[in-house]
């Protein structure tokens, strides 16, 4: 076998030689081996499915949960059986002045949501609690709990 000399030693360093490559990519592989292991922060645009009696309901924009300063909200639209396939009993309308949205049950049960005050209240005229309505892409979410 021949003997390379220093300077041919670090020539052959210096222009990626096959064993520098073979290190380099090992080394490559084992950083980011590492990096994905490691706990991240989570992402505030994580992705959420919603389960409705054991099934997932199809991904679209309305039915996919968010989240909004760290509490869950679901699109009111997910309430709808014409677009999840699974009726709760559970309606949504408007108020006629634009400015409360009613979740409400045919027996009676209703949560106001106030939209400009930011508050939520039940059908007994309760004290508010504090609970916004968000909006994304022209649809409302309501929190998943309060």
């Amino acid at each position: 076998m021949q003997s390379l000399s220093l300077r041919d030693k670090i020539g052959y360093l210096w222009k990626g030689g096959r064993p520098v490559k073979k290190k380099l990519a090992a080394l490559a592989c084992t950083v980011v081996l590492i990096l994905s292991l490691l706990p991240g922060q989570a992402s505030a645009s994580g992705l959420y499915f919603l389960g409705l009696n054991d099934t997932l309901a199809p991904q679209s924009s309305q039915t996919t949960p968010i989240t909004s300063g760290g509490t869950p909200y679901l699109p009111v639209t997910a309430l709808n059986s014409r677009v999840t396939g699974v009726n709760f009993g559970i309606y949504y309308a408007f108020g006629e002045d634009g400015n409360t949205l009613n979740v409400y049950n045919l027996s009676g049960r209703k949560l106001i949501f106030n939209l400009t005050d930011g508050t939520m209240t039940t059908e007994s005229n309760e004290t508010p609690t504090a609970c916004r309505v968000v909006y994304r892409g022209g649809l409302a979410y309501v929190p998943a709990y309060t």
